[in-house]
């Protein structure tokens, strides 16, 4: 229990659907994340993923259940699929944002954002807003300002999906080093089973609608890993079976 940082307990959660009917969405989650732990959700469309992470995030309500952290005013920072940074400020200052809320030093700021700027290679994006920026860029500007927080927990909702494939890599990649370097927890959502496998040590497999829990998955593979090993496939192969059953 010393190295628990987030329980999700029996969490369920129901939206009144278009004929005015609950449209229960998931149902009796539950699982544990670890001090320094990358856990990865998984499952179908339509399971609920995005939902579970906003009601651990404290964005939403759940209808039955616990989200327990420890300690219960742990720091968390949150990164959103379409990385929602803020289009009237440019890279320094999106990544201060959060830190002058809390009322930083300018001192703490500037150093801040030194570090995060070259954590998530963004040098010579410092003075440009949104509008200027890639999308993969952008995704790294809404990266650094979460980590910028240095948070104890960090939600990641499907923080690649919108990027092409050679840049979601890359970005995969800088985000695992600094998570090795950083060990803050990790609660990444995605609908990609190799990504998962990839990054995560334990993964949630939830079940279709309504997303419950089909099994969890420690994943004992050595970084960095490969993807073309036997073990890899493996993990993916049994995976890929739970959820084309459900």
């Amino acid at each position: 229990m010393d190295n628990l940082i987030l329980k999700i307990s029996h969490i369920t959660k129901s939206f009144v659907s278009v004929n005015r009917k609950p449209d229960n969405v998931i149902s009796d989650v539950s699982f544990e994340v670890q001090k320094g732990e990358f856990v990865c959700i998984l499952g179908p469309s339509g399971c609920g993923k995005s939902t579970l992470l906003r009601i651990i995030a404290g964005l939403i309500p759940a209808d039955e259940g616990k989200i327990i952290k420890q300690p219960e005013q742990l720091e968390q920072a949150m990164v959103f699929q379409n990385a929602a940074i803020f289009p009237w400020l440019n890279t320094e200052e999106n990544i201060a944002f959060g830190l002058k809320m809390q009322g930083a030093s300018n001192d703490k700021i500037r150093d801040t954002i030194q570090r995060e700027i070259k954590q998530m290679k963004l040098d010579d994006a410092r003075s440009l807003h949104p509008r200027e920026l890639s999308g993969g860029m952008k995704q790294r500007v809404g990266i650094a300002r979460a980590l910028a927080l240095d948070p104890d927990l960090l939600l990641l909702d499907e923080p690649f999906s919108s990027l092409d494939a050679f840049t979601a890599e890359k970005l995969r990649n800088d985000v695992i080093k600094i998570w090795q370097i950083r060990k803050q927890s990790v609660v990444m959502i995605t609908h990609i089973v190799e990504e998962a496998v990839q990054l995560a040590d334990k993964i949630v497999v939830l079940t279709s609608h309504p997303g419950k829990v089909k099994e969890i998955i420690t994943v004992d593979i050595k970084r960095h890993r490969n993807e073309r090993s036997k073990e890899f496939y493996d993990i993916v192969d049994h995976i890929k079976s739970l959820i084309v059953v459900d």
